[in-house]
């Protein structure tokens, strides 16, 4: 008897679709107002503008560079979120899927789907897609884990939960290591561009356009060739700026209090 595991479908498959009702009347109250101005003409320049634009998919070649996709027959395959293998959520409400020994602190979709990559499978990578769960994380991977006629590809990976083990044990000999802890932060974490990918909300936008150009930490990512930066300078600098942040709350804390009075009774 087939497990819940041998089926393809999915929740997290599912698309959202935009609603077709038509737009709502204008108001009483935004009656007699000017006109909303028109867009700009295309090159008149604008805050986005310079923003580079992230693949919808991308395929996953067999030496692990980045391809494009030609249809849309990956949209039937299986579906892989990094919170999957995450250990920092729970393994319940369809979060963490995998034991939280085999787990990873820091799982990024591309790296998952180069792994899916080196374990035989077509695979796609969509860069833009999130886990409502895990929304500062974005990218999901789809793996065809089973041919037209529901036979799997691997008989050694018969379902998802198999496959995600196998890509943990994979990636956690590469996972990015936090520095040795301080004084000032006995907590430390790896830089932010070794724990989530290029595209993150967490991540600025400059540092994104950077990645797309091949420059910056994030060049390895989004097909870059360039190298990083300097982890220990910029742990130092994330220190410092904690530091100075720190010193200038306790100057305001000193100036909002006020000085004793002391009030003479009269006799």
């Amino acid at each position: 008897m087939p497990t819940i595991e041998d089926y393809a479908s999915d929740p997290d498959d599912m698309e959202l679709e935009l609603s077709s009702a038509p737009a709502p009347a204008p108001s009483a109250a935004a009656k007699g107002k000017a006109p909303a101005m028109p867009p700009p003409p295309p090159g008149a320049g604008g805050l986005f503008d310079n923003e580079p634009a992230v693949p919808k998919a991308l395929r996953i070649l067999p030496d692990g560079s980045l391809g494009k996709v030609f249809d849309d027959a990956h949209s039937r395959w299986d579906t892989l979120y990094p919170i999957y293998i995450d250990a920092k959520h729970p393994q319940q409400d369809g979060a963490r899927r995998v034991n939280r020994e085999t787990a990873l602190e820091w799982p990024i979709a591309e790296q998952m789907a180069k792994a899916c990559r080196m374990l035989g499978f077509d695979t796609v990578f969509e860069p833009s897609k999130t886990h409502p769960k895990d929304w500062a994380n974005p990218g999901r991977v789809k793996v065809q884990l089973r041919d037209g006629d529901g036979k799997p590809r691997n008989p050694s990976i018969k379902n998802k939960r198999i496959l995600l083990n196998r890509i943990a044990v994979l990636l956690k000999p590469h996972q990015p290591v936090a520095p040795a802890p301080t004084a000032s932060n006995p907590h430390p974490l790896p830089p932010i561009h070794r724990r989530l990918p290029a595209n993150s909300p967490a991540i600025s936008h400059g540092v994104l356009a950077q990645a797309v150009e091949g420059k910056g930490p994030l060049a390895g990512m989004m097909g870059g060739l360039g190298g990083g930066e300097d982890e220990d300078a910029a742990e130092k600098a994330r220190v410092e700026r904690e530091e100075e942040e720190k010193r200038k709350r306790e100057q305001m804390i000193k100036m909002m209090k006020g000085k004793k009075v002391h009030i003479k009774r009269r006799r």
